[in-house]
């Protein structure tokens, strides 16, 4: 069996979920970036048995977040509706509009440290896992992580593209590496980095509507480790299982 440990169903869910159960995709994490889509992944997520929910206030929008999202995300997380608070994290990069038009101006970097932490101690509270999002120049998102005690309940960096350094401190810090379509697609994944990534942290996602593609990515893992697809299929589920206390 394969997983996707995050991805963002929407419209077209109950499709994008059956062509991915035919394809073996038996485990998905559906995440949200603001409250409406957080609100909405809870939906799909009561809808499909393969399907689980994780809400949260992406770095693009960390303005948005304030008591009152919280006490509505406290509230999901009661009852009993959210695995993992996603997709949170820090971005310095450039942001994508609620239109889906990219612009390079940045959400001011302590909103988003602030937010991402509110964040972190909101999962750490309720010992829920957290997906991050990371595109900094630096080990900040990984130190807040750990500083913060996230570690502890279980933390992912999504989207992963980075390097061996970068490898190396997760694997100290025993913080999950998602491997995912978007860096296949875009070439910006290092064949050294994704080798030196230990099997017990390694993760696979697709960051998409269509959860079937992450067959795509445990196909490109295997080229380069010597392993079967439904091997890192295999493995990254039971890891995603292990990160969910599934």
């Amino acid at each position: 069996m394969f997983s996707d440990c995050h991805c963002h169903l929407g419209e077209d869910a109950e499709s994008a979920v059956e062509e991915a159960l035919k394809a073996d995709v038996g485990l998905i994490l559906t995440a949200g970036i603001d409250l409406e889509s957080s609100r909405r992944a809870v939906e799909i997520a009561d809808r499909f048995e393969a399907v689980r929910a994780c809400i949260g206030v992406h770095p693009w929008y960390a303005d948005e977040y304030d008591v009152e999202v919280e006490h509505l995300f406290r509230k999901l997380i009661e009852e009993g509706k959210v695995i993992a608070v996603s997709e949170i994290g820090l971005d310095y990069v450039g942001r994508m509009t609620k239109d889906w038009v990219y612009e390079e101006r940045i959400i001011d970097k302590k909103i988003q440290r602030e937010t991402f932490k509110a964040q972190l101690r909101l999962a750490r509270e309720f010992e829920l896992p957290v997906i991050v999002h990371d595109r900094t120049p630096s080990f900040e998102t990984l130190e807040l992580i750990e500083g913060e005690g996230n570690v502890e309940t279980g933390a992912v960096i999504h989207g992963f593209s980075r390097d061996v350094e970068y490898v190396e401190r997760c694997e100290d810090l025993g913080i999950y590496l998602s491997i995912g379509v978007r860096p296949l697609n875009r070439g910006e994944l290092t064949p050294d980095a994704i080798r030196r990534i230990p099997l017990e942290l390694l993760l696979t996602e697709t960051d998409s509507a269509q959860p079937r593609d992450v067959l795509r990515v445990a196909e490109h893992i295997a080229t380069l480790i010597d392993m079967r697809p439904r091997e890192i299929g295999e493995k990254t589920t039971r890891n995603l299982r292990r990160l969910l206390r599934l």
